[in-house]
């Protein structure tokens, strides 16, 4: 046999060999479980971990779907990455930076970053609110899906709430009159990190205000009408009897009048007026111990101090009368 037919028999060989076998290693190194149409994948050595999250997220699921009465009649696909470098190629792909999960509604797949231990303490609540953000998807048409309410609800709906370092966050913003219209947060995906920080804790102070005003069926409600309706002022009418505008308005008068106290909590507001209140309490400590004195030096002029000399004078005067 001709050796050059020899050589390219031998390369091609070799290619089918490696290439079926890196195949294999691909497929042998990664596991899949489903939960009715939820397909999760991950590594596998991160299968307890997977194992775990989809136990704490079963519960989490439940109420996502009685909260937006749908169920997802696709299979959704949620891929689990324990690589920064893995989740960085998705995160080229115009994801935030600073972001730990996306999830892509159009395939109903959800792509996770589990590195740290953080991030593997808040998997549940990371996944349900990506599953929160699919839910709204096939719900409501995306032009009539503000990603304030969309962001807000994912927050809500996985635990999340308002803390008080959040509040005072928020506080500052409207001390300096840094508190965006809602309709400014469209571009919430491209703002920096201590921007979108502010974004995220104002969408979640809305929908915890409307909860407080109109209780959590009512915003479930909300959402339907905005799936059900083309009109997002008619779904707000139909919801609750007046638009968005007047709910916007009524939020930010009621939140800054809560939360304006709250500047003082700053740590450098916190120590002037501690300084203050210092110099105050040394004012006033002062002003008594000076009060005292004066009281002391009065009573010993009206009550002199008692002398025997004084009184053995007195007695010889009376001798000699």
């Amino acid at each position: 046999m001709d050796l050059s037919k020899l050589f390219k028999i031998c390369i091609f060989t070799l290619f089918i060999v490696t290439l079926f076998g890196s195949l294999k290693s691909a497929v042998a190194g990664r596991v899949r479980f489903e939960l009715r149409n939820y397909n999760f994948i991950c590594e596998e050595q991160d299968t307890l971990l997977l194992k775990q999250l989809i136990k704490d997220v079963q519960p989490r699921l439940q109420k996502l779907e009685r909260f937006y009465h749908y169920i997802p009649t696709e299979v959704v696909t949620i891929q689990l990455t324990a690589s920064e470098s893995a989740y960085q190629r998705i995160a080229s792909q115009g994801i935030p930076e600073w972001s730990q999960a996306v999830a892509f509604p159009a395939q109903s797949l959800i792509v996770m970053r589990v590195v740290s231990a953080e991030e593997v303490q808040q998997a549940a609540q990371t996944l349900t609110h990506e599953l929160s953000h699919l839910f709204c998807a096939g719900i409501i048409p995306p032009a009539r899906l503000p990603i304030w309410l969309n962001e807000g609800l994912a927050q809500y709906l996985s635990g999340k709430r308002l803390g008080l370092n959040d509040k005072v966050l928020l506080a500052n913003a409207f001390a300096l009159k840094r508190v965006p219209q809602f309709k400014t947060l469209e571009t919430l995906h491209s703002f920096s990190p201590p921007k979108a920080r502010l974004a995220y804790i104002q969408a979640l102070s809305a929908v915890e205000y409307f909860v407080h005003k109109h209780g959590e069926a009512r915003l479930s409600k909300l959402v339907q009408n905005l799936g059900a309706y083309r009109s997002v002022k008619r779904a707000w009418l139909q919801t609750v009897g007046y638009d968005f505008i007047d709910f916007e308005l009524n939020w930010y008068q009621d939140t800054y009048g809560a939360y304006r106290w709250l500047v003082w909590l700053n740590l450098d507001n916190f120590i002037w007026l501690a300084m203050g209140l210092l110099a105050v309490a040394a004012i006033v400590l002062a002003r008594r111990r000076s009060r005292k004195k004066l009281e002391r030096w009065e009573e010993e002029e009206w009550y002199p101090e008692y002398d025997p000399e004084d009184e053995r004078d007195e007695t010889q005067t009376l001798d000699k009368d």
